[in-house]
């Protein structure tokens, strides 16, 4: 254990030391998982045993979905509030966008969980 420096969120410094392959399969395991920052590879490793990356880019395009549906909610609501009426045409098709919302966030979800890779002690 090195000296500590209490000014630090984490005052405790620790040290090791590797080899030439132990080094690259590190820097290559840190590749993997898209981190370039050592102490956070090492904590995440040491305390955990394991690295999860997730792929947000599904989610990104359910909030475009979730966004584009929302936006046909609001003008079906703004057409009832200005005529104080909605047919039951346009209520059902709220009806039908939430339940593609529901759906899509059930699809979003199974591919998300399906995404998560990870990188641990082999």
């Amino acid at each position: 254990m090195i000296e500590t420096d209490t000014r630090r969120s984490r005052p405790i410094q620790k040290l090791f030391w590797v080899d030439k392959d132990e080094n690259q399969k590190i820097k290559a395991q840190m590749a993997s998982a898209g981190i370039d920052n050592f102490s956070v590879y090492a904590r995440l490793m040491l305390l955990h045993g394991e690295v999860k990356v997730v792929d947000f880019s599904a989610l990104d395009k359910l909030r475009q979905e979730i966004n584009r549906i929302g936006v046909n909610v609001n003008q079906i609501a703004k057409y009832a509030n200005t005529n104080e009426t909605i047919s039951q045409e346009d209520l059902s098709q709220v009806f039908e966008e939430l339940k593609t919302v529901e759906a899509l966030v059930h699809q979003t979800v199974k591919t998300a969980e399906k995404g998560i890779i990870s990188y641990g002690c082999d």
